[in-house]
């Protein structure tokens, strides 16, 4: 709302227009939706300031749609199958160890990187605004499979440390 009260304040239809749009259903998880609102940020900024007809305001809510579903698989992934597993592994390990730093240290681990992910990809939204929904679309399932690999090795490395089987077969 701030963005766009300072972009449409002369334009009172503009602004209801631009407000509509942004009610629209949107859905994904919190750590890329920076990325997804500095864009159209910068859509809306394109939008103000070009000539009644010259830009389709429609293309901002579809830039939102497509991007929402993808994204929100990368930040899933990155929150809860990477940085979540990380941090419980240290906490825990501090946590067992009797250390009462083991909880707050992953408290304020996961929400201090999370709240710098979120700050950094807003900004990084809005600086390349639309230019980078070209690349992302050929490189989305590579962002994908790497995200799931990390997350993969952060868990194998949770059952190494902290499964303890014992068989009586012996090699």
């Amino acid at each position: 709302m701030p963005a766009l009260r300072e972009l449409y304040k002369d334009n009172p239809e503009e602004m209801k227009a631009a407000v509509k749009r942004h009610l629209e259903f949107y859905n994904c998880a919190t750590t890329p939706s920076p990325f997804i609102i500095g864009i159209s940020c910068a859509m809306e900024e394109q939008n103000a300031s070009a000539e009644p007809g010259e830009y389709d305001p429609s293309s901002i809510t579809s830039v939102k749609t497509a991007l929402m579903g993808p994204l929100a698989g990368i930040g899933d992934s990155l929150a809860q199958f990477c940085l979540a597993p990380l941090f419980a592994t240290i906490g825990a390990s501090l946590a067992q160890e009797g250390l009462i730093m083991g909880p707050i240290l992953f408290f304020l681990g996961m929400n201090l990187v999370l709240l710098a992910l979120k700050i950094a990809t807003g900004m990084w939204g809005y600086k390349v605004g639309t230019s980078i929904i070209e690349s992302l679309s050929t490189r989305m399932e590579q962002i994908s499979s790497v995200a799931s690999m990390i997350g993969v090795t952060v868990i194998s490395g949770l059952a190494v440390n902290f499964v303890k089987i014992t068989t009586p077969i012996q090699y």
